[in-house]
């Protein structure tokens, strides 16, 4: 009998997740298995926030799955999203992957400038700016 596959490699419990919720956010009322989306998938509404709990599995081309669980949590109708990485075991924050996310995030929004305004311009946009600090 094959062995169940789990994204990102480990089983997220309920239990688990609600036990990062409470330390993170004060509570995990409401914590609800996410519709629609594989086991290990939770999530919990805060007014306008929408939390998400759920094993990372990224395939992203910067970084693999990191084996790790992350938090997203969204503000509805903004753009803006807080993500944050946490070792399933011990459910301590773990910054190194933050920082890969985040040099991920800066990179594919500097490839999309550059596509959306062409290297000249951002090539102009850089040294002006360079020389304006001083630099």
């Amino acid at each position: 009998m094959p062995k169940k596959y789990y994204p990102g490699g480990f089983r997220l419990t309920k239990k688990t997740a609600a036990a990062l919720a409470v330390r993170e956010l004060g509570t995990a009322r409401g914590l609800e298995r996410e519709p629609g989306m594989p086991e290990g998938y939770f999530h919990i509404t805060f007014g306008n926030l929408d939390v998400r709990i759920f094993p990372d599995a990224s395939d992203s081309s910067h970084r693999s799955s990191s084996r790790l669980i992350q938090m997203s949590i969204d503000l509805n109708g903004g753009p803006a999203r807080i993500v944050q990485f946490f070792y399933p075991d011990t459910l301590e924050l773990c910054p190194a992957e933050e920082d890969i996310y985040r040099r991920a995030k800066g990179q594919e929004a500097l490839e999309s400038w550059i596509e959306r305004e062409g290297v000249e311009k951002c090539r102009r946009t850089v040294e002006e700016t360079a020389r304006l600090l001083g630099l």
